[in-house]
């Protein structure tokens, strides 16, 4: 690498979790697959499992960018397991995080009485005029909340932004409801 190159880039490290080690080096893998990076160290994963499971790290080499335009964002979902929860949510991500997403790294945020889990990835995106979206919400249903989760995330455009997915509640029935929230054009 020339000094110039190594000029516009910077060190980010790509972090993801899994219910196993193998879950969680393919999860970061996925990650960085698809939001890109050079160099990268390798994965390191393993030891005690953490709340969300196990966790799993890469350092790469990304282009550098301003944050002036930017927000920092968590595209959240809820899941099963913490490999689907993550899933959904790098899903999300993928759908609507819009040009320019960058720096994506997954979070834990909670895991419920009735065992579901939430799960985020964070990304820095770009912002957006809001006087020109509408907050629109897409419901969800199914069997168990990783398929409720999954039928809501179907209905995210391309052109909807900053979607985030609610957590799972049970119905009357023994099913399960969901939604995810989005900015989505007027």
């Amino acid at each position: 690498m020339t000094d110039a190159s190594a000029a516009d880039t910077m060190n980010w490290t790509y972090r993801s979790y899994g219910s196993t080690v193998d879950k969680a080096v393919s999860a970061v893998q996925t990650l960085k697959a698809t939001f890109g990076g050079t160099r990268c160290t390798g994965v390191t994963a393993g030891g005690s499992p953490v709340n969300f499971g196990f966790e799993a790290v890469t350092q790469c080499q990304i282009p550098k960018f301003s944050t002036e335009n930017m927000v920092y964002w968590g595209f959240s979902a809820s899941g099963n397991t913490v490999d689907s929860a993550q899933a959904a949510a790098l899903e999300i991500a993928r759908r609507s995080g819009g040009p320019g997403i960058t720096m994506c790294s997954a979070y834990g945020q909670s895991i419920s009485v009735d065992g579901g889990v939430a799960m985020s990835i964070r990304c820095y995106v770009a912002k957006i005029d809001v006087n020109q979206y509408l907050i629109w919400s897409y419901q969800g249903a199914g069997t168990t909340i990783d398929s409720a989760m999954n039928s809501a995330v179907a209905f995210v455009g391309s052109g909807d932004r900053f979607c985030t997915g609610g957590g799972a509640s049970a119905t009357t029935d023994g099913n399960w409801k969901t939604g995810i929230q989005c900015y989505t054009p007027k």
